[in-house]
């Protein structure tokens, strides 16, 4: 199971990227996945930049996009498809940029708020802390 496998890898990984890694899959084995490679209201592949939707579940292309859509750049939805399969046997090393990390994150957290249709005050803390 995941749960076995991420502790340990939070020791010899970067803590950060192992939770994230695993929360998006966690998310897959629950049912409460987003999508990330097709547009969640027409099917396309998506391949470049694109938007995104907590409320339709994911990417949104840019021909069905709105307003309330937030912006997803590329390289945060590839490391988001990247994590989502990591193979926590066979841990390999590979370069992520903060800011995509940052991105991703963002992304998991609002999405945790969305399903909890609440804000975290855990998360309010923390931030505090870290300034």
């Amino acid at each position: 199971m995941i749960i076995n496998t991420i502790i340990p890898a939070m020791v010899k990984r970067n803590p950060r990227i192992v939770a994230l890694a695993g929360f998006l899959q966690l998310l897959e084995y629950t049912g409460y996945q987003l999508h990330y490679d097709k547009c969640v209201v027409c099917g396309t592949d998506i391949q470049d930049d694109a938007f995104f939707s907590y409320e339709q579940g994911g990417v949104i292309c840019n021909e069905c996009h709105n307003d309330k859509h937030i912006i997803l750049a590329e390289n945060v939805r590839r490391l988001i498809l990247h994590l989502k399969v990591l193979q926590w046997d066979k841990l390999q090393s590979f370069n992520i940029q903060g800011k995509d990390l940052l991105a991703a994150e963002a992304i998991m957290l609002n999405y945790i708020e969305f399903i909890l249709d609440k804000r975290l005050k855990s998360l309010d803390f923390i931030n505090q802390i870290i300034k």
